[in-house]
Protein backbone atom coordinates (compact mmCIF):
# COMPACT_ATOMS: atom_id res chain seq x y z
CA UNK A 1 0.00 0.00 0.00
CA UNK A 2 1.29 3.32 -0.54
CA UNK A 3 0.44 7.33 -0.45
CA UNK A 4 0.34 9.70 -2.62
CA UNK A 5 0.20 13.27 -1.49
CA UNK A 6 1.68 15.94 -3.57
CA UNK A 7 3.50 13.26 -5.86
CA UNK A 8 1.41 12.97 -9.61
CA UNK A 9 4.52 11.45 -11.07
CA UNK A 10 4.85 8.56 -8.52
CA UNK A 11 0.79 7.97 -7.98
CA UNK A 12 0.74 7.82 -11.89
CA UNK A 13 3.62 5.25 -12.01
CA UNK A 14 1.78 3.81 -9.60
CA UNK A 15 -1.71 3.62 -11.52
CA UNK A 16 0.26 2.55 -14.50
CA UNK A 17 1.96 -0.75 -12.42
CA UNK A 18 -0.71 -1.85 -11.05
CA UNK A 19 -3.78 -1.81 -13.65
CA UNK A 20 -5.85 -4.42 -11.37
CA UNK A 21 -4.77 -2.06 -7.95
CA UNK A 22 -7.12 -0.16 -6.24
CA UNK A 23 -7.01 3.97 -5.72
CA UNK A 24 -9.17 5.31 -2.21
CA UNK A 25 -9.47 8.82 -2.84
CA UNK A 26 -9.73 11.23 0.36
CA UNK A 27 -9.11 14.55 1.57
CA UNK A 28 -6.31 16.36 2.94
CA UNK A 29 -7.47 16.24 6.40
CA UNK A 30 -9.27 12.77 5.78
CA UNK A 31 -13.09 13.36 6.50
CA UNK A 32 -14.37 9.91 7.68
CA UNK A 33 -17.44 10.14 5.43
CA UNK A 34 -15.49 10.85 1.94
CA UNK A 35 -13.62 8.06 0.75
CA UNK A 36 -14.04 6.83 -3.01
CA UNK A 37 -12.81 3.57 -3.73
CA UNK A 38 -11.76 3.56 -7.55
CA UNK A 39 -10.14 1.00 -9.71
CA UNK A 40 -6.68 1.59 -11.21
CA UNK A 41 -8.28 1.55 -13.97
CA UNK A 42 -10.88 4.41 -13.68
CA UNK A 43 -11.03 7.06 -15.67
CA UNK A 44 -11.77 9.19 -12.74
CA UNK A 45 -8.54 8.30 -11.14
CA UNK A 46 -6.11 8.52 -14.70
CA UNK A 47 -5.16 10.78 -17.01
CA UNK A 48 -6.50 14.19 -16.92
CA UNK A 49 -7.20 15.34 -13.53
CA UNK A 50 -10.74 16.62 -12.98
CA UNK A 51 -9.22 20.21 -11.82
CA UNK A 52 -7.20 19.95 -14.95
CA UNK A 53 -3.72 20.51 -12.85
CA UNK A 54 -2.72 17.93 -10.23
CA UNK A 55 -3.93 14.51 -9.25
CA UNK A 56 -2.56 14.70 -5.49
CA UNK A 57 -2.50 18.01 -4.37
CA UNK A 58 -6.43 18.72 -2.92
CA UNK A 59 -7.16 15.06 -3.04
CA UNK A 60 -4.17 12.51 -1.72
CA UNK A 61 -4.40 8.97 -2.85
CA UNK A 62 -4.18 5.57 -1.00
CA UNK A 63 -3.27 2.71 -3.29
CA UNK A 64 -2.91 -0.76 -3.08
CA UNK A 65 -5.08 -3.98 -3.03
CA UNK A 66 -8.96 -3.73 -2.02
CA UNK A 67 -8.39 -5.70 1.12
CA UNK A 68 -5.40 -3.51 1.79
CA UNK A 69 -7.63 -0.44 1.40
CA UNK A 70 -10.60 -1.41 3.48
CA UNK A 71 -8.46 -2.29 6.70
CA UNK A 72 -6.69 1.05 6.53
CA UNK A 73 -9.65 2.52 6.88
CA UNK A 74 -10.94 0.59 9.48
CA UNK A 75 -7.79 0.66 11.62
CA UNK A 76 -6.70 4.50 10.77
CA UNK A 77 -9.75 6.37 10.81
CA UNK A 78 -12.56 6.81 13.05
CA UNK A 79 -16.03 5.69 11.43
CA UNK A 80 -14.61 5.98 7.79
CA UNK A 81 -16.82 5.06 5.50
CA UNK A 82 -15.86 3.71 1.48
CA UNK A 83 -18.17 4.36 -0.95
CA UNK A 84 -17.64 2.87 -3.87
CA UNK A 85 -17.12 4.75 -7.71
CA UNK A 86 -20.28 4.65 -9.38
CA UNK A 87 -18.35 4.69 -13.19
CA UNK A 88 -16.06 1.66 -12.28
CA UNK A 89 -18.74 0.13 -9.96
CA UNK A 90 -15.96 -0.48 -7.26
Amino acid sequence: MQHFTNDDAGYLAWVAANPAGHVLNANRDPDPSHFRLHRADCRYVQGTPGNGVRWTHLYPKVCGTRPELEAWVRDEVTDGQIHGCSNCRT
